[in-house]
């Protein structure tokens, strides 16, 4: 079997979680899900919106269930693309962690739409299971 249908193989047998009809919800129940978000900033907003992320990299790195959490960066065209990807424990730990990083924001009296807004921003969000391969 090459590479390729390998990879279709896993993805054709994949079923998240959430799937109607998977017997294994108890295993997908505590397996690793991986939040990814992507930001696009103009460089011009860089400094501020990296003091921003540290603050809550530091902070997602107390939450219990998160099992590591990693920044990239790349620049072009005037904009810095920024992907922040942390691997929490199960979809449990995640959903805890959505509710504890808003109390956060609430507790620092930061609005993080508002926020991105006012620094021109794009942001997408990802919540994704692990694949086992």
């Amino acid at each position: 079997m090459n590479a390729k249908s390998t990879i279709e193989n896993a993805v054709q047998n994949f079923r998240p979680a959430t799937a109607a009809g998977d017997n294994s919800a108890e295993s997908a129940s505590t397996s690793p899900v991986m939040r990814i978000d992507r930001f696009t900033c103009p460089v011009a907003h860089l400094s501020v919106f990296t003091e921003k992320l540290a603050t809550i990299h530091r902070y997602l790195e107390t939450l219990e269930g998160c099992l590591h959490s990693r920044v990239g960066v790349s620049e072009a065209d005037g904009n810095a693309t920024i992907v922040t990807v942390a691997e929490w424990r199960d979809r449990e730990a995640l959903v805890e962690a959505k509710a504890a990083v808003n109390r956060f924001y609430e507790k620092l009296g930061f609005d993080p739409a508002a926020f991105m807004a006012g620094h021109s921003i794009k942001v997408e969000f990802g919540s994704y299971d692990a694949l086992p391969l």
